[in-house]
């Protein structure tokens, strides 16, 4: 769907989809899921209804995609256990290497480094270093606070997500985002232990809150930590 205002709209019709709901989030713009049955005047109505609305979340988020780092030579950049160096040279192709705590970028000295593809081959280093780390890391601290706290799960897997930071499944499966090893590690800890605390609790009811509140060690109530971790945006590094 087309805006003469907002642009390209994403347009997802689903069954489960009672209302027409309208979402935009950072680098991903207007998105609208509506009933089966809905029309595309309906998604039209609804969205001149909502425009100042519209207007005004898009400049959250505009704000917020000007935080994304442009890469250039001497960005001191560095992941938990890597760091970042970027090599101008005389190869025609971009190319990344992970080895000894570095993420090496060779790209063409011909070529500025803010070209769209450099970039991307940057954050695809950055985020396969990531996802190392956290299959480490992460791995390590669930098995221990699992213990610690006496919950049961049965496997840990990791995604490179544009929206969580981690999720558990019907079959007690942790999911985690690797962008999480760009948090704080008692951030790390929250979203690991909120993961665990829904092997009990499936739903965000007040008994799961206060359940994951008697886990955190720094004895502020969940609720307020997870205001805390929404200060960090997944696709903003």
């Amino acid at each position: 769907m087309y805006s003469k205002e907002f642009g390209e709209i994403k347009v997802t019709l689903s069954k489960r989809s009672r209302h027409i709901r309208l979402t935009i989030r950072p680098f991903r713009g207007l998105e609208v899921s509506a009933p089966k049955h809905a029309t595309h005047r309906d998604i039209e109505r609804v969205v001149n209804e909502k425009s100042d609305w519209i207007r005004q979340q898009l400049l959250k988020t505009e704000a917020v995609q000007k935080g994304r780092t442009v890469f250039r030579p001497g960005t001191n950049f560095e992941t938990k256990y890597h760091r970042l160096v970027l090599e101008p040279c005389t190869t025609d192709k971009a190319s990344s290497r992970i080895k000894d705590g570095l993420i090496k970028v060779r790209y063409s000295e011909n070529v500025d480094v803010k070209d769209e593809l450099i970039q991307k081959e940057i954050r695809r280093a950055v985020e396969k270093a990531l996802k190392i780390e956290a299959v480490d890391y992460i791995t390590h601290r669930v098995r221990g606070l699992a213990s610690k706290h006496n919950f049961k799960y049965r496997a840990v897997a990791f995604k490179n997500a544009r929206t969580r930071w981690g999720s558990c499944s019907s079959k007690n499966n942790l999911n985690f985002n690797i962008h999480i090893m760009r948090l704080p590690n008692d951030l790390i800890d929250y979203v690991i232990l909120h993961e665990l605390a829904h092997t009990v609790i499936k739903n965000h009811s007040h008994k799961f809150w206060s359940l994951l509140s008697g886990l955190l060690s720094s004895n502020k109530p969940s609720k307020v930590v997870d205001k805390e971790l929404n200060k960090f945006k997944i696709g903003v590094w």
